[in-house]
């Protein structure tokens, strides 16, 4: 696992009260399996990339370690409860490791990424 992020951007971190979580696979390079992106909503209307994270496995336990970086990070920064809500795609597994690391944060799916894994358990039953 390696993570990406300047101390400006883990400042800006620490105050936003809106993340937006999201990994992509298509671009990820040779050797890791995804690189997974937490932006922050700044002022409320800009989506910002502040954390970028090449994974070489998607599993919950791998989530959770990155999520805990994360927050270490924070927690370096004496700020960590600015965090109110996170948005994420339907990944299970990235959404629960971020509620045992950040428990009273509030988890928000993405309409679309749902609507598109219930179709696919549909289609493929």
């Amino acid at each position: 696992m390696l993570i990406f992020s300047s101390p400006r951007q883990l400042q800006l971190l620490s105050n936003c009260s809106h993340l937006i979580c999201d990994g992509t696979f298509k671009y990820a390079p040779k050797g890791t399996k995804q690189i997974y992106r937490v932006f922050g909503l700044i002022r409320g209307i800009h989506a910002t990339p502040l954390v970028a994270v090449l994974l070489k496995q998607k599993s919950k336990e791998v989530y959770k370690k990155m999520w805990q970086k994360v927050k270490e990070a924070l927690l370096n920064l004496v700020v960590v409860d600015s965090i109110q809500f996170a948005n994420f795609d339907a990944e299970i597994a990235a959404y629960s490791s971020f509620q045992d690391v950040f428990p009273g944060v509030a988890v928000k799916l993405c309409c679309f990424h749902v609507k598109q894994g219930l179709y696919r358990k549909v289609r493929d039953a």
